[in-house]
Parts: C-alpha cells; sequence; structure tokens
C-alpha cells in the first residue's frame, strides 16, 4: 500500500511527494510550485505542453498565449487532496463548533487551521495560510455568522429536498416492480396475443400487395394494348404512303416513254 500511495503522490515535475496538488485538464497532477516554475517557461507562446502526456494546453478564454493570468486558473486536485488527508490522519477531523452553534470545517491543506474564507473564484473553502499562499489574486470572502447560517439553512433545504426526491424514486421503484411483475406473469399470454396481431397484419399486408401487384398488371396490360393499337395505325399508313409512291412511279415511268 506504501507503494502505490508513494506512487499516487509523486509529482512528474520533481519525482517527489506532491505539495499543494493542482491538475491540468489532462488530469495529471503535480505540485504547485512546480507547476508555476514549469508554466512561466511558456508565457508568450500559444500553448503548454503537460510534462507527463504533452498534451497541448491552450491559454484561458480570450487570450492568444500563455500569460500570468494561466497561473490563476490551475485546479486543484480535491482527490488528491482528500487521499493525502484521509491516510495521513486515519479518519476524517472532527468538527469545530464556534458560540452560534455552526461548525467550523478544518483546512484540507493546512489541517491545524480552521477555513475563515470561501474562494468563488475557486469554490473552496480555504484558510489565512492558504489565502496568502495559494490565492494571492482571488477575491475571497470572509465567513462570518450571517454566511454560516444561510449555508446551514441551504443544507437543510438541500437535504430536505433531497429527502422528498428520494421517497418519490421509491415510490416510482415499487411502482415499476409491480408492473414488471405483471409484464412477467402475464407473459404467455401477451406472447400470444402479439403472435395473432402480427399473423393478422402479415395476411393484410400480403393482401394488400396482391391487390397492388394485380392493379399493375392490368394497367400494363392496357398500356401495351394502347401501343399495340398505334402501332398498327402507324403501319397502315406506311403501307399506303408506299403504294402511292409507287403508283406516282409507274405512272411518271409511263409519261416518259
Amino acid at each position: 500500500m506504501e507503494e502505490v500511495l508513494q506512487t499516487f503522490y509523486q509529482c512528474g515535475i520533481c519525482q517527489e511527494s506532491i505539495t499543494y496538488p493542482k491538475k491540468l485538464k489532462c488530469q495529471h497532477v503535480f505540485c504547485h510550485e512546480c507547476l508555476v516554475v514549469y508554466i512561466t517557461h511558456y508565457f508568450g507562446k500559444a500553448s503548454f505542453p503537460c510534462p507527463v502526456c504533452h498534451y497541448k494546453h491552450l491559454p484561458e478564454e480570450q487570450k492568444t498565449v500563455i500569460t500570468q493570468d494561466t497561473l490563476l486558473i490551475l485546479e486543484e486536485d480535491s482527490l488528491m487532496r482528500d487521499v493525502r488527508l484521509f491516510f495521513k490522519d486515519g479518519e476524517k477531523p472532527q468538527p469545530i463548533y464556534n458560540a452560534d452553534g455552526i461548525n467550523r470545517v478544518p483546512c484540507t491543506i493546512h489541517t491545524d487551521s480552521l477555513c475563515g474564507y470561501f474562494c468563488p473564484d475557486c469554490n473552496l473553502l480555504v484558510c489565512t495560510q492558504c489565502k496568502r499562499e495559494m490565492h494571492p489574486h482571488c477575491h475571497l470572502r470572509q465567513i462570518d455568522k450571517r454566511m454560516r447560517m444561510e449555508a446551514y439553512s441551504d443544507i437543510r433545504k438541500v437535504t430536505a429536498d433531497l429527502t422528498d426526491f428520494l421517497s418519490e424514486a421509491e415510490t416510482v421503484h415499487t411502482d415499476l416492480n409491480s408492473k414488471v411483475g405483471n409484464i412477467c406473469h402475464n407473459s404467455p399470454e401477451r406472447v400470444e396475443t402479439i403472435k395473432l396481431y402480427y399473423s393478422d397484419l402479415k395476411e393484410k399486408v400480403v393482401k394488400y400487395l396482391e391487390e397492388q401487384e394485380r392493379e399493375v398488371l392490368e394497367k400494363k396490360m392496357k398500356l401495351e394494348e394502347k401501343e399495340k393499337a398505334h402501332l398498327e395505325n402507324d403501319i397502315g399508313v406506311c403501307s399506303k404512303m408506299v403504294t402511292s409512291v409507287e403508283s406516282r412511279q409507274r405512272l411518271a415511268h409511263v409519261v416518259h416513254e
């Protein structure tokens, strides 16, 4: 297990245990400091490759080259952070309650500190040390009693909504199980009914196709008869014209003599 964890924690740049894990779009994770130093070498370029898989990462929207702003959108790898915290402490830290009865969450990176700020840019709870080291350019909001109470109320509302949804899902699941049971129970009769339906449908289709074939053949015969009559008429006209021409040729020959 220790060897697996060491490989899991290893930074692809410094080959040491990862500190402050940051994740690229290709899902490879590196030390925050290592990644910052690595990306600075590509300032002014159209992209920078992942140190591991060489996937080309493009600038953020409305940018054409890699700049300082690219460092501000690096995503923290929560999986690496949570796994490290779990295997380090053996269990999740116990919440610490304030006088208002709302618990304060320990920082997942600096486990000895409590989260006193919320970063809307990164959607994370951060402590004072995180604010100074990892979120110097973010627009942090200090967590006060009003914000904690609002969050607590939202959590209660979401919990109630999820409970209602679970109840509805269980009802639907029960109904579906009942329908499945009915289908399985009546399956022989249903199969026979389906066979009869398609047998009757097959007869109707065959009958319809036979009628269509008969109509097509009748139209074909009528067209052939009309065409034959036209051809016979044309042959008669041509025969008369030939006879007339021959008669005139004989008459012209007699006159000439």
